[in-house]
């Protein structure tokens, strides 16, 4: 894990929040021309996830997003689904057995520099997971996929409890969305008050750090909350109207996990994917009827032109 050993790289990303667009492309132009930009090899990332017929979420939309911010990809698979942006129509959770041979293989054969984990499968899949994860402290972010964005669950009472009691401890951080918070914690979480009160049970999990999603609430603004019980604060930016929405939670997790992986702290981390988020929100495009998928790679490719800051 020696490839992970590298200075973290402060954009200072409290600023960067209120700063314009230009001011962004040119800082992070900076980092990814350090880090050698995209399809570099050498930052060895891993994702654990389930796979979505449709291409729109899942293992396929952590690929694409690893892929354009320059992370080496590896993935283990836990399920498999049969859906659209309509809805899920089937899931085939993979044998426990052969969760634990992917993670094992891939993860002793180049190790990673961060972690992140989607929709994890059955309960003895999760446990598998929980269990096989190395004991380094490999920056681990945790997306807990309850419902797919067409509304669909994804995981069942059992494999709920299991994450929670058992995978939430290894992360460093969980972003759960509004549902998602209420399903886990048994209570409602829709205003500021009980975002922050929400945040603050989760980390009663043994996580070290929360972030919940507010994007689905209404309002001319998209604000998220984190907290990691001794700092906090609130991330806002302009809704996109009229957008796809499909795989946000899936890209956002992704991409803090890669940035931080690039060598950002976790407060930089989150902003920028925030941002890449919101960009590709803004050109979501798609076939067929519902939800159209987020769109990754148009900011990058402004990105990577960037002059970087001298």
């Amino acid at each position: 894990l020696s490839t992970c050993t590298r200075p973290l790289l402060s954009l200072h990303g409290l600023h960067l929040a209120r700063s314009g667009r230009g001011e962004i492309d040119r800082r992070v132009g900076a980092v990814m021309l350090a880090r050698g930009g995209a399809g570099e090899a050498g930052v060895p990332f891993f994702s654990i996830a389930g796979s979505d017929s449709s291409g729109g979420a899942g293992i396929q939309a952590d690929i694409r997003t690893m892929e354009r911010l320059g992370v080496t990809s590896a993935f283990a698979l836990t399920s498999v689904t049969a859906q659209s942006p309509r809805g899920v129509d089937r899931i085939d959770s993979i044998d426990p057995a052969s969760v634990r041979a992917q993670l094992s293989t891939a993860l002793e054969d180049q190790g990673a520099c961060a972690i992140k984990i989607g929709m994890a499968g059955s309960a003895e899949s999760i446990r598998t997971i929980a269990n096989v994860l190395p004991s380094a402290d490999i920056f681990t972010v945790c997306d807990p996929v309850v419902s797919s964005s067409s509304g669909g669950r994804l995981i069942d009472a059992p494999g709920q409890d299991v994450l929670v009691r058992e995978l939430f401890p290894h992360a460093h951080l969980v972003t759960p969305n509004l549902a998602e918070a209420e399903a886990i914690l048994g209570q409602p979480v829709s205003t500021d008050e009980e975002m922050e009160n929400a945040a603050s049970s989760l980390l009663e999990t043994g996580t070290r750090s929360v972030l919940i999603k507010g994007g689905h609430r209404d309002g001319p603004f998209a604000q998220d909350y984190w907290t990691d019980g001794s700092e906090a604060f609130w991330m806002t930016g302009h809704r996109v109207e009229g957008s796809g929405s499909r795989g946000t939670g899936c890209v956002l997790s992704t991409a803090i996990a890669s940035f931080h992986a690039l060598g950002l702290p976790l407060k930089d981390a989150m902003v920028l994917a925030k941002a890449y988020v919101s960009e590709g929100l803004g050109a979501a495009a798609g076939h067929g009827s519902g939800n159209r998928p987020v769109r990754t790679g148009e900011w990058l490719s402004l990105i990577h032109i960037s002059e970087p800051t001298r």
